[in-house]
């Protein structure tokens, strides 16, 4: 009974600090050491395992593998992971409250967040396949940051104030039948003789 006891106060004890040290990755992910929230949770699991705190295994384990899988992707959380590390967060507390009291917790504490756990899981190796795919069509479609044959960096054709827009290859909407026959007609009004 003595070291029933003994191990449920260290339990308590580890729980309150790993809560801490969860709670900082919530608020400020940037901040914290992905690999020290790794390492702490994989040590708070081993703990637990060996105590028989099978609720608290639990939840670590599967805390254990959502972090990895974060750390690889990137280790940027996006809403569904930060959703699950709160939802582990609520139980952990709720676990230590009723470790506190003396009472024994049931696995059916844990079932809505092992679900979640589930979709976060499966957001998170998403999100790293969107990033090699988007890294591999980088590598394979670079972009050019200008275009070589336009002078002002645009394939279009500048416009010219005044000129208007023609298709050069329009057989009668060119300018130049125009201006060719207005030309003959001066010509030919300047040559004639008077009568």
């Amino acid at each position: 009974m003595v070291e029933a006891t003994e191990q449920a106060r260290k339990l308590i004890v580890t729980n309150t600090a790993y809560l801490s040290s969860l709670k900082k990755f919530l608020s400020a992910p940037e901040a914290v050491s992905m690999a020290n929230v790794i390492a702490e949770t994989q040590a708070f699991k081993t703990f637990a395992q060996e105590t028989k705190a099978e609720p608290f295994g639990l939840i670590l384990e599967r805390l254990e593998a959502l972090l990895t899988r974060l750390s690889v992707s990137g280790g940027t959380p996006g809403s569904l992971v930060k959703v699950s590390v709160g939802l582990a967060v609520d139980q952990l507390e709720k676990l230590g409250q009723l470790l506190e009291s003396g009472q024994q917790a049931s696995g059916a504490m844990v079932e809505e967040l092992l679900d979640a756990f589930a979709l976060a899981e499966r957001s998170t190796m998403n999100q790293r396949r969107a990033v090699e795919e988007t890294q591999s069509v980088r590598e394979l479609y670079p972009v050019a940051d200008e275009d070589p044959f336009a002078e002002d960096g645009s394939p279009e054709e500048k416009v010219v104030p005044g000129v208007p827009a023609v298709d050069p290859f329009a057989e009668d909407c060119s300018p130049l039948d125009d201006v060719i026959e207005a030309s003959a007609s001066t010509t030919t009004a300047a040559v004639a003789p008077d009568s």
